[in-house]
């Protein structure tokens, strides 16, 4: 059956129907798996969707997981969509734990054309009920954003599409079933008006372009400073999406691909949110010209005598990201590298700026300012540009 508060107690199940948590598989109760499937006695004569799931095919499933029993998993994925197609014939509403726990089984199971028409079918469903609406005809059929729990539901068909599970008994799957879950996934939050969410799961992806398309027909621009602009969550601001880039950049083999995909995102944040590249004056902590960069790094102990401080002017974004990944356009002197630190506001040499200041102080007989004892309580403030972004002491 399906009753309100059974849809409700179900969404605390996600995380479980997800069969992604090494937790919940290896927790797994054994007690409740035997030979053969048999309803608990603790259940009375009518069982809802949470008994179900909790009592029958969580256990089974975990269980096969665990043994790395691929023929036991493909059981409980048929079982789970014969009861899944039950429920809609007898026109009950499936809980979102329950499609999540479908859409997980023919994932693992490797069964990409099932899990590509089941997704396929509720679209359909969805469009169907959306026209029937339209017309002021009956439907029996809910839509997406009416389901108790649709947000973390779509949230966790993220999870499943982007973890990478690896034992004996799941099958990998393929990119397109994987760009469909995710689309499918999108259009929940999209229709639930969780744009900065959908915006946030989809940078967490690696899909920098379809995070593009979103803000540019979902959000509004952020270009009009003399008016209250959108303000951006976490997770979607624009060093989000220099993150998301640099990180496909990597899986790039060319630097004309990453050139073009670095130019595509200056362009989007340009026009998005154009405050981001305002240029800026800030004090940052560097290395002292006579130190030794590289025993900086090394060393786990740092003292305020260890940085000297320089005003550099770049934009805001260039402070919030600090390093610029040179390496993966040939190197801070290569053209293609110092056009697009240009365009993205970085100042080309920070160590340049700190002896022209020097220079300048030194002509005015004054001495330099923020290294040493003077500076200790702003230098435990900033962040080490010139620290490995590997390290603890790089920030940004």
């Amino acid at each position: 059956v399906a009753l309100n508060f059974d849809y409700e107690s179900t969404v605390k199940l996600l995380s479980k129907c997800s069969l992604v948590s090494f937790s919940d598989i290896e927790d797994a109760d054994e007690s409740k798996v035997v030979g053969h499937i048999m309803v608990p006695k603790s259940c009375g004569q009518i069982l809802t969707q949470t008994e179900i799931l909790q009592m029958i095919l969580l256990p089974h499933a975990l269980s096969a997981i665990n043994h790395g029993n691929l023929r036991n998993l493909r059981f409980i994925s048929s079982l789970a969509i014969h009861y899944f197609v039950e429920l809609e014939r007898r026109r009950i509403a499936p809980s979102v734990a329950l499609q999540c726990l479908v859409i997980a089984l023919l994932r693992r199971t490797g069964e990409n054309a099932e899990l590509s028409s089941f997704l396929s079918a509720r679209q359909s469903q969805w469009t169907v009920t959306r026209r029937r609406r339209l017309m002021s005809l009956p439907t029996a059929t809910k839509m997406y954003f009416e389901n108790p729990g649709a947000i973390p539901y779509a949230e966790t068909l993220f999870l499943i599409a982007t973890e990478e599970v690896d034992d004996k008994a799941s099958v990998p799957s393929t990119p397109s079933t994987t760009r469909q879950l995710i689309s499918y996934a999108t259009t929940i939050l999209l229709g639930c008006g969780a744009t900065f969410l959908a915006v946030r799961c989809l940078l967490s992806a690696g899909l920098l372009n379809d995070a593009i398309n979103v803000c540019t027909k979902k959000i509004k621009p952020n270009n009009k400073p003399d008016t209250e602009g959108t303000t951006f969550s976490e997770g979607t601001k624009a060093k989000d999406f220099f993150r998301a880039a640099v990180l496909n950049a990597n899986n790039q083999s060319s630097v004309a691909e990453r050139c073009k995909s670095f130019y595509h995102l200056h362009c989007f944040l340009k026009q998005w949110d154009p405050s981001t590249f305002t240029l800026e004056s800030r004090k940052i902590k560097v290395s002292p010209r006579g130190g030794s960069t590289e025993r900086i790094r090394k060393t786990s102990f740092r003292v305020a005598e260890d940085f000297d401080s320089v005003i550099v002017e770049q934009s805001a974004f260039a402070h919030e990201c600090p390093r610029f990944p040179d390496e993966l356009f040939g190197g801070k002197e290569s053209i293609c590298c110092k056009k697009l630190r240009a365009m993205f506001g970085y100042a080309q040499s920070i160590s340049t700026a700190g002896n022209q200041l020097d220079k300048k102080l030194a002509r005015a007989g004054k001495p330099r300012t923020g290294g040493g004892r003077g500076g200790a309580s702003f230098a435990k403030s900033m962040p080490n540009i010139n620290a490995d972004p590997d390290s603890d002491d790089y920030m940004g």
